[in-house]
């Protein structure tokens, strides 16, 4: 398997493999307005600017040419949309992006925390990375998540 960052041309198959996975494993627990929600804040035309502006990093997870997992951080050490495809879940395609992800964030002085809004079903994965509950669960415009947090060591 390898981890790297994703190119401009593969922002597009990684936001498709994302709404596939959120539609299976997410989107049961979320209000219809959440789901309507999620999708807005998806779409290529609202992350590409993102991407290409380096507001955000994406990593991608590839067994030969296929792309099985993402993971996103913004600027500020947000994680967001780290999805794997359901069929390669639960052998350690997650735990090697949360890692990208953190080397990433390690090396940069600037950031000192990791957080993300763990979906309630995610949260327990998380929790096996080292991060913690950081408040209750929330849900705001219906997308339904759990504030995290985890300090960073840097380099």
């Amino acid at each position: 398997m390898e981890i790297r960052k994703l190119s401009r041309q593969e922002v597009r198959p990684a936001l498709q493999l994302i709404w596939e996975v959120f539609l299976q494993d997410v989107a049961p627990v979320y209000t219809e307005e959440g789901i309507e929600e999620f999708r807005k804040t998806t779409e290529y035309e609202t992350i590409c600017p993102m991407y290409m502006n380096e507001e955000i990093t994406m990593f991608g997870a590839f067994e030969e040419e296929e792309l099985i997992g993402t993971i996103s951080v913004k600027k500020i050490g947000h994680i967001f949309l780290f999805y794997v495809k359901s069929s390669c879940q639960g052998k350690g395609v997650g735990k090697q992006l949360f890692q990208a992800v953190y080397q990433h964030c390690a090396d940069d002085p600037g950031i000192s925390r990791i957080t993300v809004n763990a979906a309630p079903g995610a949260v327990p994965k998380y929790m096996r990375m080292g991060m913690r509950a950081a408040m209750p669960e929330q849900q705001v415009k219906g997308m339904r998540y759990v504030p995290m947090e985890m300090a960073v060591n840097w380099r």
